[in-house]
């Protein structure tokens, strides 16, 4: 989902004092990409970019022709301000799945060493809850890892 600002309440006192909004002039210029409520478009909100800021109206690049909505007619404004990107959703995400997997793989996989010799049981678990955990932590690093990657690529 975009990451909106809804500023339609300074659009109504900026009709009403017909003054500058200084404190949104870097967010709202022309060519920002913008949803507008009005009650003057029945089909529903515009979407297109601005193309001008007059004293009295809004000009919105909508499907390539012009149209002027007048401030005091807006119900909501909504300017796009960038991407975001889902990457700690997907750590967390790929996290708890691969700690889960790798769990329950570590417990249902898990045989006890029995001794022969100097070294046999040397990189074996000792338990199978030891066994749980570490692999656990093993995929549950994997799956994070992964999640983040694949989250970074998501745009909302």
């Amino acid at each position: 989902m975009k990451c909106l600002i809804f500023i339609s309440i300074t659009f109504m006192l900026y009709s009403i004092t017909a003054q500058s909004i200084n404190a949104q002039s870097d967010i709202l210029k022309p060519g920002s990409t913008v949803r507008v409520s009005s009650l003057l478009t029945d089909e529903g909100p515009i979407i297109g970019t601005i193309e001008e800021l007059t004293e009295f109206d809004i000009a919105v690049n909508y499907r390539n022709r012009i149209i002027y909505i007048p401030y005091h007619t807006i119900e909501q404004l909504e300017v796009h301000t960038g991407i975001r990107r889902r990457t700690g959703r997907g750590a967390l995400i790929g996290l708890g799945s691969g700690a889960v997997l790798g769990g329950l793989i570590g417990a249902i996989t898990y045989t006890e060493c029995v001794s022969e010799g100097w070294f046999d049981c040397m990189f074996t678990y000792d338990s199978r809850a030891e066994s749980a955990g570490l692999n656990a932590l093993l995929l549950g690093a994997v799956g994070g890892l992964t999640g983040a990657i694949i989250g970074a690529t998501k745009k909302n």
